[in-house]
């Protein structure tokens, strides 16, 4: 009995198809797994943006409130000044 080469090339041309829809299943998971994984990227990457940004306008308001505070110092001391009798009190 011999084997025609019709049917070996049958036979390759199915086991061609089965590896072609092997690699296009493992590129999917693939894909798949990277887009659970650039989410949860973006999602830490958001939460970190807000957060620092939440840090940036806090530490702007005591700046604000800090200079404030300087310039009302400043401003009070500059009266006292000239208010006093003489310069080396």
């Amino acid at each position: 009995m011999f084997i025609k080469w019709t049917d070996v090339m049958v036979q390759q041309e199915h086991v061609n198809d089965l590896l072609r829809e092997a690699e296009q299943e493992r590129l999917a998971r693939q894909a798949a797994r990277r887009a659970t994984t650039d989410r949860l990227f973006w999602r830490i990457e958001s939460a970190v943006g807000h957060w620092l940004v939440d840090i940036g306008c806090r530490l702007q308001g005591r700046v604000e409130a800090a200079r404030q505070l300087v310039y009302e110092t400043h401003s009070m001391g500059a009266q006292a000044r000239e208010s006093r009798p003489c310069d080396n009190c």
